[in-house]
């Protein structure tokens, strides 16, 4: 969609996005179908179509909700709920055999990572009158909203699980990135605001990991 600033920059030109974009769509229609024969469940492609719904809102007309504002709950939407269940259907799961408790609880790690990708793009958001978190709340206030939403994950995991081990690895990762948040200015274009990024992108597939672990064990 033209994200981390390539046609800002002009690093790539609209057309050869469109051309992407087209081959991108057409794959995934593929691999729907794919699963969905293998699977035996034509439901998978239903899923996947209504996440293509869900990026077509993401960026474009009419909805354009990037752009209107809060457009990373589409993100978490589409990361947190399509992936996961196109993913069990795919093999062979059921929606009745789901573990929707363990989806909501990671919500709003899927949140807090969609706001995290979203900081380097803050100058540019702004310019061109992209309503992301970022833009509408501060820097500041998105940061802090984002270690929140880590921590209430990570709680919510020990009260699901009933296990304390899972706080000591989420703990020194959520103090690691206070930490930077409290020690270096984290601005867009900053390497402190990479290191960030890159720990917010740790910490979130790092829950959904030993939530996989934990529920086979």
């Amino acid at each position: 969609t033209g994200g981390s600033r390539v046609l800002v920059e002009g690093v790539m030109k609209q057309r050869d996005l469109l051309k992407g974009i087209l081959g991108s769509l057409s794959l995934i229609i593929l691999s729907a179908l794919i699963l969905s024969f293998l699977a035996g469940n034509y439901l998978i492609l239903i899923i996947v179509l209504l996440g293509i719904v869900i990026f077509q809102a993401y960026s474009f007309a009419p909805i354009k909700m990037s752009y209107r504002g809060y457009g990373e709950l589409l993100q978490m939407i589409g990361v947190g709920v399509i992936l996961p269940v196109v993913g069990f259907l795919s093999q062979g799961g059921d929606l009745l055999s789901l573990a929707y408790p363990l989806i909501i609880i990671l919500l709003p790690a899927q949140l807090a990572m969609a706001l995290s990708t979203a900081l380097p793009d803050y100058p540019s958001d702004k310019l061109t009158h992209k309503h992301t978190t970022a833009v509408n709340l501060g820097l500041p206030k998105t940061k802090a909203i984002m270690i929140i939403l880590y921590l209430f994950s990570a709680v919510f995991l020990v009260l699901y699980f009933q296990t304390i081990h899972i706080i000591w690895l989420f703990g020194s990762l959520l103090i690691s990135m206070y930490y930077i948040l409290k020690r270096y200015s984290t601005t867009p274009g900053s390497l402190s605001l990479l290191v960030l990024v890159a720990l917010s992108i740790t910490t979130n597939t790092l829950l959904v990991l030993l939530s996989a672990w934990l529920t086979l064990h």
